[in-house]
């Protein structure tokens, strides 16, 4: 028998602001980011769900040209087809206005995953995706492929 998922509904809501610092002179300062989310996770029995929409608005201070506002949204399924084994395929976007200069993004990005747990706190997972950018900026657009391994601990 297969180590199932318990069946659960979870829904959350993220409403932040945050300010960042950062030196070299690239970010001296920005003000509060507003982001709205929210976090849907439905799994039962061997397959898990996972949606999760947002909004943000980001403004910095002492100079507007790269404020912005976006919207998006990260979508996973996951199959759990061996105690051990899962198989995850999921999709992204974001769609990016820029306030004061004639700028518009779409970035959408989709990978496949398997993880494997290899005991209790250690699991490997191999991932490769896709990501890419159409902007209304001449070659600012891009599409590239990713691959990933990753071993992680748990406690």
């Amino acid at each position: 028998m297969l180590n199932a998922w318990t069946h659960r509904t979870v829904v959350s809501a993220v409403l932040a602001g945050a300010v960042y610092l950062a030196g070299a002179g690239v970010v001296i300062q920005q003000r509060p980011t507003d982001q709205v989310g929210f976090d849907l996770l439905h799994s039962q029995g061997d397959f898990r769900f996972d949606v999760a929409p947002f909004w943000r608005h980001i403004d910095y201070v002492g100079g507007n040209t790269l404020n912005q506002r976006s919207s998006g949204y990260i979508a996973t399924v996951s199959w759990l087809f061996q105690p051990t084994l899962t198989f995850s395929a999921g999709a992204g976007r974001e769609h990016r206005d820029y306030s004061d200069i004639d700028r518009t993004d779409d970035d959408k990005a989709y990978w496949l995953g398997l993880l494997w747990q290899q005991a209790r706190h250690w699991s490997w997972q191999f991932r490769v995706g896709n990501l890419s950018r159409a902007s209304s900026v001449f070659e600012a657009g891009y599409s590239d492929r990713t691959y990933s391994v990753a071993l992680t601990y748990t406690h």
